[in-house]
């Protein structure tokens, strides 16, 4: 790859972070720098592009500027090295593009939207997350923070959450671990499974439907309407030995399978 812009620019007094590109894979970095750096990468191609970034009051806005005539031949890639500092808030919206968070990066609240692109978050911890792709999946290993996730084609995973969830897929499979839950869970997939790792002793008030078939540790503790035998409802754990309210979890698909182990 060949290193063909590069733009620095100082955070001081800024809290809000947009990034707004048509076509372009994003990389977001924790640097140890105080400034916000922008490298973008071309693989193939003529031609440069630079950014446009303007500091509005608290606010750093970036746009793509102007791309090459013949942009269909060229392939970038944008590098974003975010201060360690900076505890803000980010915003990427993305048209066809991939974006990845490869360190652990701690902000006020994360945004991605992407027309067509996978998102992947390796370690991130934020007050509220949001991450959505029209045709994409979705891959996260480590979240603290409360998440809505979202997308129309394609898988949702997250590994280790400790927080709150509501992920919905139109089309396929949603895997949820979460270690540490708090306020709510709800997934639900049109098209796909839905496997959900929680805590044997988590105390959680269940409800989950499906036409197809349903597995957990606690069937015996699931009861079913007469007038919808698709539907399950129930009280798991207790609560005198829990110092929080009943957790909620709520997991719905057609008819697909719902599976629901413990972790120790």
């Amino acid at each position: 790859m060949e290193l063909v812009n590069e733009q620095e620019m100082g955070i001081n007094g800024v809290f809000n972070i947009n990034i707004s590109c048509k076509d372009t894979n994003i990389t977001l970095y924790k640097s140890d720098t105080s400034s916000l750096i922008i490298k973008e990468y071309k693989s193939i191609g003529r031609g440069n592009c630079n950014f446009n970034i303007a500091n509005s009051g608290n606010a750093i806005n970036i746009s793509e500027g102007k791309r090459p005539i013949f942009f269909g031949s060229l392939k970038y890639i944008t590098a974003v090295y975010v201060p360690e500092k900076f505890t803000g808030n980010i915003n990427l919206k993305i048209g066809d593009g991939n974006v990845q968070l490869i360190d652990s990066l701690t902000f006020d609240s994360l945004t991605v939207e992407c027309q067509d692109g996978h998102i992947k978050v390796n370690g991130l911890t934020a007050r509220k997350i949001k991450l959505q792709t029209s045709a994409g999946k979705v891959q996260c290993k480590t979240i603290i923070g409360d998440m809505e996730v979202h997308t129309k084609d394609g898988s949702i995973c997250v590994e280790d959450l400790n927080g709150s969830i509501s992920a919905k897929a139109n089309s396929g499979k949603i895997k949820c671990t979460a270690t540490k839950p708090s306020g709510k869970i709800l997934l639900a997939a049109d098209d796909g499974s839905i496997t959900l790792n929680i805590p044997r002793d988590l105390y959680f008030r269940f409800s989950a439907k499906t036409s197809g078939r349903i597995i957990t540790p606690f069937m015996d503790s699931l009861s079913r309407p007469a007038t919808d035998n698709h539907t399950y409802h129930g009280v798991i754990g207790r609560e005198k030995d829990s110092e929080n309210e009943a957790l909620e979890i709520k997991v719905s698909v057609k008819d697909y399978r719902i599976t629901v182990n413990w972790i120790d």
